[in-house]
């Protein structure tokens, strides 16, 4: 991604953290896949060994569910989140505007951050919201599972 003019700051970060989470995501999946499909043996998260023995014993879920159950949401949720950069990318350079004025030539009102620029990318942002707020809701559901 190209460094962005001032106005689309927002634009970029929003992008950038979208694509360093996808990317989070999608490591952590491909982490864990030789764990759940192949049964090596190597160090991975407590929670996931407890969620692995728990979806088989309470719910008898087979070896594939019990995949799908524990990689499922980290590789849908790095799906959503590229899918996000790259909407946020296509506007941003969609969006880029070269300047017709020098910096030295703007007024002191064009000096100010212009909050009217994120009516484009509303909806992403909501639907980053959205996502995030999902996977600490599953996250809670989950953990109430287990205590209980």
């Amino acid at each position: 991604m190209e460094a962005p003019r001032e106005h689309h700051m927002v634009l970029f970060l929003t992008a950038s953290l979208c694509m360093i989470m996808a990317v989070f995501f999608f490591v952590v999946t491909v982490y864990l896949v030789p764990f759940l499909v192949f049964g090596f043996i190597y160090e991975v998260p407590e929670v996931v060994i407890h969620l692995r023995e728990y979806y088989e014993s309470t719910h008898g879920y087979g070896g594939f569910l019990v995949m799908i159950s524990i990689i499922g949401p980290f590789f849908i949720a790095s799906v959503i989140l590229g899918f996000i950069a790259s909407r946020l990318t296509r506007k941003l350079e969609e969006l880029e505007i070269t300047p017709t004025l020098e910096p030295d030539q703007l007024g002191e009102e064009d000096t100010h951050f212009n909050w009217g620029a994120l009516g484009p990318i509303r909806s992403e942002l909501a639907l980053i919201a959205a996502v995030i707020l999902l996977l600490f809701l599953a996250e809670y559901m989950i953990v109430i599972d287990i205590l209980d």
